[in-house]
């Protein structure tokens, strides 16, 4: 670990992360107050693998997580998962591996819109409800999947169709990705009645081309 010392009520300028491991009952990381940080070739682990919430010091998109595994809480009584993204600037999240919990990324966005955050050549497999999950109670400006390989029991992709007032996914970008997924109503996949595949709920603009999609579900749009 590299940066700038941290001090409570702070900002962290240029955290590095490289080769870190961890294991956690909670979180494995959880940044605050963190800009321009990087993870690398790490391995985090926990109910959240990794939580970011930069309340005092969003950046403007020069973050940037990759060649890491990021792992979430298997139980699946427990809203846990490999990420949880509440707020903050932009983000590029490249060639790592999600795995487990009960979400592989989770926006649940509170404090202003964002800038552009970036999936891209990442991997995400067995997830035991959803994958991609958003919701929140202000608008998420922009987020772009591209290029990132699925294969799991479970929705791949869902904004929540009815959020709280004030919530809304302006522009989701999906392009080039590859998806093996099994969703139905409890028999081949064990889901429940209310799984899709691919759910497109309070989404302002979307642009979705060039994907390899084969699953045992649906593509459904609420609001595009």
């Amino acid at each position: 670990f590299t940066g700038s010392n941290f001090y409570y009520g702070t900002t962290v300028s240029n955290p590095r992360f490289i080769d870190v491991k961890t294991s956690s009952d909670f979180i494995g990381i959880h940044f605050i107050a963190a800009t321009t940080f990087l993870i690398d070739h790490s391995s985090l682990e926990g109910i959240w693998g990794i939580k970011i919430e930069n309340l005092l010091n969003p950046d403007s998109g020069d973050s940037f997580i990759s060649n890491s595994t990021l792992t979430g809480q298997s139980a699946t009584t427990t809203i846990g998962g490999a990420m949880l993204y509440t707020s903050g600037g932009g983000l590029k999240v490249v060639n790592n591996k999600f795995l487990y919990g009960k979400y592989h990324v989770y926006f649940d966005w509170s404090i202003g819109t964002s800038a552009n955050i970036l999936f891209s050549n990442n991997s995400f497999e067995t997830t035991q409800e959803t994958s991609i999950y958003a919701t929140g109670n202000t608008p998420l400006a922009r987020l772009d999947f591209t290029n990132n390989t699925w294969n799991l029991k479970g929705n791949v992709f869902m904004v929540d169709a009815s959020p709280p007032s004030g919530f809304y996914l302006d522009m989701l970008t999906f392009t080039g990705n590859s998806i093996e997924a099994c969703v139905d109503s409890g028999g081949t996949c064990g889901g429940s009645s209310s799984r899709a595949g691919i759910d497109l709920g309070a989404v302002h603009h979307a642009h979705i081309s060039d994907n390899v999609i084969n699953m045992h579900s649906e593509l459904t749009a609420n609001t595009i």
